[in-house]
């Protein structure tokens, strides 16, 4: 555990550029991984945002603006 530990605190010690690669190319290895226990979450989270837009009291982006804002963040 201590090994993690120490491994989390070099990672944010990164810029974070470096930290976005390195937690894309983890999540890329999980891939295939499939822990079906999340689903209900997600299916519960995906359901209280759509609620959310539908009720006015969120507002999408478009994908544009979502490309933009991801984008100016990873320079």
């Amino acid at each position: 555990m201590q090994q993690i530990d120490n491994l989390t605190k070099q990672i944010f010690s990164l810029p974070e550029k470096h930290r976005a690669q390195i937690a894309h190319a983890i999540i890329e290895s999980l891939e295939d991984y499939d822990d079906k226990s999340y689903d209900h979450e997600w299916n519960d989270e995906i359901e209280r945002r759509v609620q959310e837009v539908i009720s006015g009291k969120e507002r999408g982006k478009s994908a544009e603006q979502v490309f933009n804002e991801v984008s100016s963040r990873l320079k």
